[in-house]
């Protein structure tokens, strides 16, 4: 399936007259770009606001929708007829939440909290409650985003317990939606490596919090992630590559 590259490219629920020009500039830019290579679910790749600026702004595509926990779809998929391979941020927007507060977060933190509160039994688990914690408003809308993942009212208490003290001023249950803010600077850092892409002749897919690019090109990926990781907070990104299993 594969749908035309055309604008516009920014968008802004909260009011379409609040884009800024640049942004414009450098999506445009990065469209032009991608016209002319290949790639599953081909799209556009937009930014998009879901309320006022600086509340989202992550970058969005088609292939980012493609299968891939339950069943590896996206990662079997080909750019310009060659293998892939995904680079992910590890836990990245409690990192940024992390160090956003001047503090150096350890490589996997959710890593720490489940060995905190061994009764969640999964990593999935922390991650499930951290991020509804920070993308909800109040803490009862967090507790039942979370209770279809069998995370009951004791055990959501001891992992918000845990992490607070863990991970103090953290920015749980915001009534500025923090998470928004926080997907606001992972759009930011995709924007800025996309564009590096270009200026290198190298075709990137974002994927929320990881990215995409032909196998030969992993290095590359894995080194602009690091340096733009570090021009925005003063800690070492955590990085994970995921490739097609042999």
């Amino acid at each position: 399936i594969e749908e035309e590259v055309k604008p516009p490219y920014v968008f802004n629920k909260y009011d379409q007259e609040i884009i800024a020009p640049d942004e414009v500039q450098d999506l445009t830019i990065i469209n032009d770009f991608m016209k002319d290579h290949s790639w599953a679910s081909k799209g556009p790749i937009t930014l998009r606001y879901k309320r006022a600026p600086m509340e989202g702004g992550r970058i969005y595509t088609h292939f980012q929708t493609l299968p891939m926990n339950k069943i590896p779809i996206r990662i079997n998929t080909l750019i310009n007829g060659n293998p892939i391979v995904e680079v992910d941020y590890k836990a990245n927007h409690l990192r940024m939440a992390i160090a956003s507060k001047g503090k150096h977060p350890p490589p996997d933190p959710y890593l720490v909290i489940l060995d905190a509160v061994p009764e969640a039994e999964t990593r999935e688990r922390i991650k499930v409650f951290v991020s509804r914690s920070i993308g909800s408003t109040n803490e009862e809308i967090a507790f039942n985003a979370c209770k279809e993942h069998r995370i009951n009212r004791e055990l959501f208490n001891k992992l918000k317990d845990a992490t607070q003290k863990i991970y103090s001023d953290i920015g749980f249950f915001n009534l500025m939606g923090f998470g928004t803010v926080l997907q606001s600077s992972e759009g930011q850092i995709a924007r800025q490596l996309l564009l590096n892409g270009v200026k290198a002749g190298i075709p990137a897919l974002p994927i929320h919090d990881a990215f995409a690019v032909e196998e030969q090109n992993c290095d590359w990926l894995v080194e602009q992630m690091k340096s733009i990781w570090n021009q925005n907070f003063a800690c070492d990104a955590a990085i994970a590559v995921t490739k097609v299993s042999k």
